[in-house]
């Protein structure tokens, strides 16, 4: 029989208390114990047992490691009962605070996760409870190494340690527990277990053992994979991921025949695939992602027939795929090439998903109609060339069509996408294609990302899209529009999380923007020739980029923006006028390090001096105030910006002396000051001195290096060398020459580019972190 004893408490402690959620103890008695079960009993008040003394023990130090503050172990205590008899069976509570010992030595199932005792270390009892076959102590914070009790525990069966902070030094106890079936260390150190393949080698128990799943997930193990692994042949699922493992994939895999899922993913492991992987037959899923394995599969993985997921991205594979898969099928991001047959996917009707991106395939899509299964279909980043397929319809199962970054050319028609009610995702940007659809085409497929830059879509504005109300992503850039926004766009889709409209020729006013969107939004409408003044934007936006338009008004809009998610905030390139509000310093998000990275308001007609808090932009990485009217003094707080990397004031008429702080910006690397009314001594400072002298011309009162103008008492008398020298002080000083500062400045810009570059990745795969789906690799 088994008796479940169930501990439930709810209150939630602080610290490093023990925060008791649950604990479940499975007990098997050997008699059947009426009582103990909630069926009849009768209490007597004499004859006794006795008592297992170490037992009684173990079970009083488990109780007292716990806070127990509601009294669901007040039953541990000493009671007015003295005797249960049940069955004829008899035990006298008065011979100990806890319960009967038989319970104790009879323990079976011990599950405390996610809870925290208040020693930090894994208590010593646990190793008493000799009888114990299920003990989980995930999610704890335990830390120190795990007790050498542990080898008692020989009838142990499954053992979760995951997710807390303990190290192992060595694997010696593991060799103990010869019933182990399943061992999870996920998230646990073992680093200092140099040796650890040696040591799996070493357990000759563990060959011969039940073992039948092993998670070894961010362990920090290093060197290469123990053959000894190919020797537990019970095992069925494998994961040894998140690692720095080497070397190649053992060939002794061949003995797991029994082996359904194995995942190495996130390793280093070099070489090919070998022919030894065929022996695995019962295998259902592989992941192999993330390596740097070369080739392709070997040809006896043919004989994988019950293979359904098989992961190979982000390796070095470049030999074609033998077409057996049932299911699932990721080779994104390796060195595949050459075109598609067009016999391609004849042998994979029941194919689910297939990602193909990232690769240098070339040629034309053949007839993809054969994937009647087919859910998602990935074949951006590959070179690609020549129409799409109208058998692409057929594909009624269809979720997500990703075809980005290719060279496709063509017309896409209403009849692409007839049958593709399953739609959510369709991704065909930087391309050339053309759409052509009716005006009262009703699309019978409602999208969740929509994503169609450089193709051709215009010159009206796509009247489907009202036909689109579950939208989050749109991007519609650089596609041809020349026309106004209908009034309709602005509330066709309530969840919309980010827009892009740039390089168009889209006119008119942008209405109060502030109610549109949901959650943290991103939203680009630079490059066309939006009119009139910015009223209210987004509170909570995380990406506002409305540059190169024809804005007119103040900075005042600035002011609603409350929330702390912004990141990038460009108004450059508009008509922009007004004082440059302080607002500026008044954004919760702007005091909020790391988040705001880059301010543009460059090229427009600001006036007034830069104030005070701008100071406060404590992650800022670029600023850019040029080609404004902007008076008054560069703010002495300015070395405050610690981040900051770009900094661009120039052709403003700010006066006065350069602050010294700016001498103490290290990772400024772009400065322009040019063409303003600055005067005195540039501070010396290795940053400063390092520029090209043309980011402080134009300030005729500004003196010291590196201009040639030298400060007034700074003068001293040079010794003329003689003619015949002159040449030799010339060699000498040659590198200082005007495509040495190219080269600097070149390198300033390199430098800003790839920081530009990081963000471009940020905002241009913002959807991705929105939807949490993959993104592809830049």
């Amino acid at each position: 029989m088994i008796l479940i004893f169930f501990i439930m408490v709810m209150k939630m402690v602080m610290g490093k208390k023990f925060q008791l959620l649950h604990v479940l103890v499975f007990v098997h008695l050997p008699y059947s114990k009426p009582a103990l079960l909630g069926l009849s009993s009768r209490v007597e008040e004499d004859a006794r047992i006795n008592c297992i003394e170490r037992e009684r023990q173990a079970l009083l130090k488990f109780k007292n490691a716990l806070i127990d503050d509601y009294g669901l172990l007040s039953s541990w205590g000493v009671k007015k009962i003295k005797k249960i008899v049940a069955n004829g069976e008899e035990w006298d509570a008065t011979t100990t605070q806890v319960m009967p010992p038989r319970l104790i030595f009879m323990y079976r199932t011990l599950l405390i996760s996610g809870n925290q005792f208040v020693d930090d270390h894994i208590p010593e009892f646990i190793g008493s409870l000799i009888g114990l076959r299920y003990l989980s102590l995930a999610a704890l914070y335990f830390s120190g190494p795990i007790p050498h009790q542990f080898r008692k525990l020989s009838s142990l069966q499954y053992l979760d340690l995951s997710y807390s902070n303990l190290n192992v030094e060595n694997f010696e106890w593991l060799s103990h527990l010869s019933l182990l079936s399943h061992l999870d260390l996920t998230d646990i150190d073992l680093s200092l277990a140099v040796d650890w393949f040696q040591s799996i080698n070493n357990l000759p128990l563990l060959k011969v053992s039940s073992l039948g799943e092993v998670h070894l997930q961010s362990n920090e193990l290093k060197g290469p994979i123990p053959d000894a692994f190919g020797s537990m042949i019970s095992l069925k699922y494998l994961k040894i991921t998140d690692n720095q493992l080497v070397g190649s994939l053992p060939k002794s895999f061949a003995n797991l025949s029994g082996l359904q899922s194995l995942d190495l993913s996130n390793n280093n492991l070099t070489g090919l695939i070998p022919d030894a992987f065929g022996g695995m037959t019962s295998l259902t899923d592989l992941n192999l992602l993330r390596n740097q394995l070369e080739g392709g599969l070997p040809n006896s993985s043919t004989d994988l027939r019950h293979l359904r997921f098989l992961e190979l991205s982000l390796n070095n594979l470049t030999e074609e795929i033998h077409e057996f898969l049932q299911k699932e099928l990721y080779l994104a991001y390796n060195q595949l090439n050459g075109s598609l047959p067009e016999t391609f996917g004849q042998q994979l009707p029941s194919l689910v998903s297939l990602d193909l991106s990232g690769n240098q395939i070339t040629g034309s899509l053949p007839d993809l109609s054969v994937f009647l299964s087919l859910q998602s279909l990935l074949l951006g980043n590959n070179q690609l060339n020549g129409t799409i397929h109208e058998g692409i319809r057929q594909l009624s199962k269809l979720q997500f069509l990703d075809a980005s970054f290719n060279s496709l050319k063509g017309i896409v028609s209403e009849a692409h996408f007839s049958n593709l009610s399953s739609l959510l995702h369709l991704d065909f940007s930087l391309n050339e294609l053309i759409f052509y659809s009716n005006s009262d085409w009703v699309p019978p497929f409602q999208l969740q990302v929509i994503e169609l830059s450089s193709c051709k879509l215009g010159p009206h504005f796509p009247k489907w899209l009202r036909t689109q109300n579950k939208f989050s992503i749109l991007d519609i850039s650089n596609v041809g529009i020349s026309d106004i926004v209908p009034s309709w766009f602005w509330d066709v889709s309530p969840g919309l999380n980010f827009l892009n409209l740039s390089h168009n020729k889209i006119f008119g006013l942008v209405p109060d923007l502030s109610l549109k969107f949901h959650d943290n939004p991103g939203i680009d409408l630079s490059s066309n020739l939006f009119v009139g003044p910015i009223s209210l934007v987004p509170p909570n936006a995380t990406y506002l980029d409305l540059s190169k338009n024809k804005f007119l008004g103040s900075l005042s809009f600035l002011c609603s923006i409350s929330g702390v998610e912004l990141n990038y905030l460009d108004l450059s390139n508009n008509q922009l006028a007004g004082e440059l509000s302080d607002c500026l310093g008044k954004f919760e998000a702007l005091n909020t390090i790391g988040l705001l990275k880059i301010i543009d308001l460059s090229s427009n007609e600001l006036t007034g001096s830069i104030p005070d808090q701008i100071a406060s932009l404590a992650g800022l990485i670029s600023l850019n105030l040029s080609r404004n009217y902007l008076t008054g003094k560069i703010i002495p707080e300015i070395g405050q910006m610690k981040m900051l990397e770009s900094l661009d004031l120039s052709a403003n008429k700010p006066s006065g002396e350069i602050p010294t702080s700016l001498a103490l910006l290290n990772y400024l690397s772009l400065l322009n000051l040019s063409n303003n009314d600055l005067a005195g001594k540039i501070p010396t400072g290795t940053q400063l001195q390092s520029f090209n002298a043309s980011v402080f011309l134009g300030n005729p009162k500004l003196c010291g290096l590196p201009l040639q103008n030298k400060c007034p008492g700074e003068e001293t008398n040079v010794n003329i060398a003689p003619d015949k020298d002159k040449k030799n002080i010339q060699e000498e000083d040659g590198f200082i020459t005007f495509g040495f500062f190219v080269s600097m400045g070149l390198g300033h810009v390199v430098e800003l580019a790839l920081a530009l570059w990081s963000e471009v990745q940020l905002y241009g795969n913002f959807y991705c972190i929105i939807m949490s789906i993959q993104c592809p690799v830049l």
